[in-house]
């Protein structure tokens, strides 16, 4: 995806002179060409854990570079040529006098820093970039959503961009402007307010639909590195200025508080720390925790502590069967591990390991291992060792070498490779006989026709590599029931493909079809059929031939008309995004719904059908540029509607409609036109979330007080004059709280005078 949905989120204000003081420690180098073998450590990488195959750009120490960085593949590169390298290697800090960046979205060349980064601008798309130290970048730091990856300790950066996935950092972000495009939360910034930022230079504001415009991410890019990066900062800080006195009101989970001093006493480490234990493998309340108890934990929680390392009592909780070391700081597995001789399920994800350590050899018992976001290069000749491993996680890292002794583990029934960059899977791989679910997504590598032989595979994802066709070999995987083949380059089906007649789950998103396969129709056990952001411009009249299907996903096609479609009996219809021009009989008719999107389309209202579908659950009409003005009558009808999206249309008044629909937790009204909160919101005593951000609001009524289970509930871009800021900044407990004293305060003035 090459084009940005933008929200902003004000974050933290950056320190201005970070970037001019510590640039000038740093030093001239000179590059070289080194080749790293397989497996093998580099010995002009001081750090002995770098185990990148092939041809690397290598600087040693503190580097400047007067020119830019441009990380994206040569096509038709010639590996054999004298300046071909796969990535870049500085041990030291680095100043690049430019910008860093990569334009195409999938893959490119990584680049490896092990002090500091000191950059005008960074933007990635499909590169990979590891920055042992600080980034500190000037003007704009840009993530795309796609295999790109920023890893650091912190970013300092005035404004950062992001889609969907945001930068990996280990500390406290400290960035001014956040503008953020993220599908399941509303935040601070959309497009229709990005028109009005860039109203005066309409050829680079972002659209929600690259179908709408050839507008692109090398497009916005092209402007930053135009010198333009600059001019384009001072907008959004202008504009912040003017439309965000305050932020949101949010109750947001409290964070454990971190303390320098690690306890001493088992028992109190664990009291502070553990998130969740067991005792003889019965979950136990934390507090209640004696010492004579500790020698029996059979399940131990560390997670989320931010820990460089762990206390070696840990190693003498002889039954531990279970330990939990995810999202921590740790740069290597701990050597108590191999006193845990029961030890049979292990996570160390979300750390910094950088290699397989041989200690997990020595844990003989261990089923389940995830290493899942780490920074290893290299599944080594050791892993053979642990024979009785039934799941392997070993996604977002940086494996480029797979040893062939992997297909030894014989008794694992789940592995995961996915976001790595693998050269070549080993064939031995495809000797593990009892593997039900394998992930080899986002490994940018060819799938061997051997994978035929893993014939007890349930669940595959090959999606996001290079495949263009489908394979023979896959369709003797008889048993599978999950497919994933996203992105892939795909045009057509073949025949042979209802074959897989055990099929529940399929998604072809974000490949070349024109068309809904009929061949799909073949598939009489599919639930699940995404198809998004294909090239569909209509549905065909074979849809009611798919008698099981109950998830249908057409979001980000062309498909301006469902006329006379006759759908089958379906839970969920997605078809956001897709220049509906109507809500036509053809999907009031499915009264089996129960999920409903029909975001951002160009249809000006809501039929009195809707009411039809009695059994909707959720029911989503947002749209950026949206003309519904009011809802039907029969729209009260809808008594399990449970989340409802009307944000970024016409409404001038809450819809009385809404206040029948008990059971309703998730209401989004933002960015309409409405000047009051009614007192009837009262009535929704189910609603968790509620939007009104960016309308005409004036005051918050007493009654939002009276709703119990409120949690979330943002009122940004108004010009509230009732509640003080600081109330307004708070969470909604405390909103709340002062609603409910206001409340009284005014009835007892009223009163006297």
């Amino acid at each position: 995806m090459k084009f940005f949905l933008l929200s902003l989120l004000i974050i933290i204000p950056i320190f201005s002179n970070c970037y001019v003081v510590a640039q000038e420690t740093i030093t001239n180098s000179i590059s070289k060409i080194v080749t790293l073998k397989n497996g093998i450590e580099a010995n002009s990488v001081k750090d002995k854990d770098y185990f990148i195959a092939g041809k690397v750009r290598f600087y040693e120490g503190d580097t400047v570079l007067k020119d830019d960085i441009n990380l994206d593949f040569i096509e038709d590169e010639d590996e054999n040529s004298t300046d071909y390298y796969k990535g870049i290697i500085v041990d030291g800090d680095l100043r690049v006098e430019g910008d860093v960046f990569n334009l195409e979205d999938d893959y490119g060349k990584f680049l490896d820093v092990r002090g500091d980064l000191y950059v005008e601008n960074l933007i990635i798309g499909g590169a990979k970039v590891t920055v042992q130290g600080n980034i500190y970048a000037k003007f704009f730091t840009i993530q795309t959503y796609n295999h790109g990856a920023i890893l650091a300790d912190s970013l300092y950066v005035p404004v950062l961009l992001a889609e969907e996935r945001t930068p990996e950092l280990k500390t406290e972000e400290h960035i001014k402007h956040y503008l953020y495009q993220d599908y399941s939360e509303p935040k601070e910034l959309n497009y229709s307010l990005l028109k009005v930022i860039f109203k005066d230079n309409p050829e680079i504001v972002m659209p929600l639909s690259s179908k709408e415009s050839e507008f692109s991410l090398e497009d916005f890019t092209a402007k930053i590195l135009d010198d333009e990066a600059e001019k384009l900062l001072e907008k959004i800080l202008d504009y912040q200025k003017i439309f965000y006195p305050t932020s949101t009101v949010k109750k947001e989970k409290s964070e454990k508080k971190k303390e320098e001093d690690i306890p001493i006493d088992p028992l109190d480490f664990i009291k502070k720390y553990a998130n969740k234990i067991n005792i003889n493998n019965k979950e136990i309340e934390i507090e209640s925790v004696t010492d004579s108890q500790l020698n029996n934990i059979t399940l131990l929680d560390l997670s989320d502590n931010e820990f460089v390392e762990i206390p070696s009592f840990i190693g003498n909780l002889k039954h531990l069967s279970n330990l939990d070391l995810s999202n921590n700081s740790l740069k290597e597995a701990p050597e108590l591990l191999t006193r845990l001789k029961d030890l049979t399920h292990l996570n160390l994800a979300l750390n910094k390991i950088n290699f397989f350590s041989n200690h997990f050899s020595k844990l003989h018992s261990l089923r389940f291992l995830n290493l899942n976001s780490n920074k290893i290069r290299v599944i080594p000749k050791s892993i053979k060792e642990n024979k009785n491993l039934e799941e392997l996680n070993l996604g977002e890292n940086l494996i480029v070498v797979v040893s062939k002794e992997i297909g030894e583990l014989e008794k694992l029934t789940k592995l995961s490779l996915s976001l790595n960059q693998i050269e070549e899977i080993p064939t031995a791989l495809y000797e593990l006989s009892n593997l039900e679910s394998l992930d080899l997504s986002y490994c940018r590598t060819v799938i061997s026709d051997d994978i035929g032989k893993l014939t007890k595979l349930t669940d595959l994802n090959i999606s996001r590599n290079p495949l263009k066709n489908i394979s023979d070999s896959i369709f003797k995987l008889k048993s599978l029931k999950k497919l994933d083949l996203r992105d892939s380059s795909i045009e057509k089906l073949p025949e042979n493909f209802s074959k897989l007649s055990e099929l529940e789950w399929l998604d072809l998103g974000s490949n070349y079809f024109d068309q809904i396969p009929k061949v799909l129709t073949k598939l009489k056990r599919l639930k699940y059929l995404n198809m998004f952001n294909c090239r569909i411009t209509q549905l065909p009249d074979y849809m009611d031939e798919f008698k099981s299907l109950k998830n249908l996903e057409l979001d980000g096609n062309e498909i301006k008309s469902v006329e006379n479609i006759h759908f089958p009996p379906l839970t969920t219809l997605n078809l956001d995004n897709t220049h509906l021009e109507k809500i036509s009989s053809s999907i009031t008719d499915i009264t089996s719904l129960e999920e409903l999107d029909l975001s951002s389309n160009e249809f000006p209202e809501i039929p009195k059908e809707i009411g039809q579908l009695v059994n909707l659950k959720s029911f989503k009409v947002g749209n950026y540029k949206g003309k519904i003005t009011k809802l039907p009558k029969e729209f009260s009808n809808l008594k399990k509607l449970a989340e409802l999206d009307l944000s970024s249309n016409q409404f001038k008044v809450v819809p009385i409609e809404i206040f029948e629909l008990g059971k309703l937790k998730n209401l989004d009204l933002g960015y309409n036109q409405i000047s009051e909160i009614p007192k009837e919101i009262s009535k929704l005593q189910a609603l968790e979330e509620l939007y009104f951000s960016k309308n005409r609001i004036l005051t918050i009524p007493k009654e939002i007080a009276d709703l119990p289970h409120l949690k979330t509930f943002l009122i940004y871009g108004n010009v509230i004059y009732n509640v003080p800021a600081d109330t307004l900044d708070s969470d909604v407990e405390e909103l709340q709280e002062y609603l409910r004293n206001e409340g009284i305060l005014m009835r007892l003035f009223k009163l006297l005078f």
